[in-house]
């Protein structure tokens, strides 16, 4: 009966020693984000974001009318532009294909349809000040971000449209209209601060650099239509968009870990559930797992970008080495938008910056007459930045030869395939190859893996 008893204190103090542990570790790493001016609650979190100096108009309220203006093409009723509007991946990765009449006379009703979103939308952009009533103290369904998503959608769907059509009739000026309020939309999002706003950010950066590359590359632009393009490829404030998006996301999961209700609801089974997770002391670890981790995370913001993927996949191949059986209620879930924020970062760049060197060198060809022999020749005189390559932190690639004129990045895998221009499978370039823009009229090489990405 003793021994029994024994057995018994000794489960309760490895029990309590167990629980302890886990609460202790979260307290400590709760107090060093605070000690760091960060936020650790959301009424922390609110305050952080932070004021900006009102400076008339509001933006974002221009904004969301265009988004209640716009006419999704779910919503077009008009049967010619629902049988032969394209697919905009096919128009955007097929430059010289030519538009039938069927598919222009589609575009340009779809583009009229969206005339009123596209003219707030340009209202929306010569206005300064931008700040989207967000309350981060409630719960993801009512704290408001989710208008920075619409807009977004909105941006991408009715300027995209109205870049190709403009651009397939030949007239340039508004195209190069449309592509500078597509870059203002990204500029207004710059000091917000939610996962969502970086999310939509980073689409509308990521479009931005796929149609302004392939334009770059095939429209026939003047010197100030180039300097104009070119000016809309701006990555600058990615990185601080970044950690304060992580920082506000790592604030509502501690408020979740605190208190669930006001993210998963009162119903009385979850409810029950995570109050004998918390009693046990598993939600206790889980967040102090969670913490450390993310803390981690955020030190991967401080080393080149080259390096970022590569550590951010080290970070998670050892969490999955500690999991060791171990319960992960919340953690696991929440910390896989870290890698899919940073990776669509990463390819936001790639974009952005591959589109700042084709302008760059078609400048150059514009000015000079011929193509340069090295992508170095066209700094400074026609590009502002280096020409850097996120995934090496080399410079871009470029290539001049019998075959064509391209630059080109190596992409994720970090392999020099020397440039090879390969067709698009589903509007992605296989992740074996480079990501190549040509600026020579080119036939793209087949894919031979083809068939397997398709499946």
């Amino acid at each position: 009966m003793r021994f029994i008893a024994a057995l018994v204190i000794v489960a309760v103090a490895a029990f309590g020693v167990w629980r302890w542990w886990g609460a202790s570790v979260a307290a400590q790493e709760i107090g060093a984000i605070r000690a760091a001016g960060e936020p650790a609650t959301l009424a922390e979190l609110q305050t952080w974001r932070g004021d900006m100096p009102i400076d008339g108009a509001n933006a974002a309220d221009v904004y969301r009318d265009a988004v209640a203006r716009a006419v999704p093409y779910a919503s077009v009723e008009d049967p010619v532009v629902t049988r032969g509007l394209p697919l905009f991946v096919d128009v955007l990765y097929a430059p010289k294909q030519t538009l039938n009449a069927d598919a222009l006379e589609a575009i340009r009703r779809y583009v009229e349809l969206n005339a009123d979103a596209a003219a707030k939308l340009h209202e929306a952009a010569g206005l300064t000040y931008c700040r989207y009533p967000f309350d981060l103290t409630k719960g993801p369904l009512e704290r408001g971000d989710e208008a920075v998503t619409k807009v977004a959608a909105t941006a991408v769907e009715v300027l995209g449209w109205r870049i190709v059509y403009f651009v397939a009739r030949g007239e340039m000026e508004p195209a190069i209209g449309a592509f500078e309020d597509f870059a203002a939309v990204a500029r207004s999002l710059e000091n917000e601060t939610s996962e969502r706003a970086l999310e939509a950010r980073l689409s509308v950066q990521h479009t931005i650099g796929m149609i302004g590359s392939q334009i770059a590359g095939y429209a026939e632009l003047n010197e100030e239509q180039l300097r104009r393009l070119g000016g809309c490829f701006d990555d600058a404030g990615n990185d601080r968009m970044m950690r304060r998006a992580i920082i506000a996301e790592r604030a509502i999961v501690v408020a979740m870990f605190a208190d669930p209700k006001w993210a998963l609801g009162s119903e009385p089974s979850v409810f029950s559930a995570y109050r004998l997770l918390r009693v046990s002391g598993v939600m206790a670890r889980d967040e102090a797992h969670y913490l450390a981790t993310m803390r981690r995370y955020l030190a991967v913001l401080d080393l080149s970008e080259p390096r970022r993927m590569a550590e951010v996949k080290r970070v998670n191949a050892e969490v999955e080495r500690e999991r060791d059986g171990s319960l992960r209620v919340v953690s696991d879930l929440m910390m896989t938008p870290v890698l899919h924020a940073i990776r669509s970062d990463m390819r936001a760049r790639m974009d952005l910056r591959l589109a700042q060197a084709a302008v760059a060198v078609k400048r150059y060809h514009l000015a000079r007459g011929d193509w340069p022999a090295t992508l170095a020749a066209v700094s400074p005189d026609f590009a502002v930045a280096p020409l850097m390559d996120p995934w090496t932190g080399e410079t871009m690639r470029y290539r001049s030869d019998a075959e064509g004129v391209v630059v080109y990045s190596v992409s994720e895998n970090g392999v020099d395939d020397g440039g090879v221009y390969t067709r698009r499978v589903g509007g992605e370039v296989p992740p074996a190859f480079d990501e190549v823009i040509p600026l020579t009229p080119m036939t793209p090489h087949e894919d031979e893996h083809k068939d397997e990405h398709e499946r």
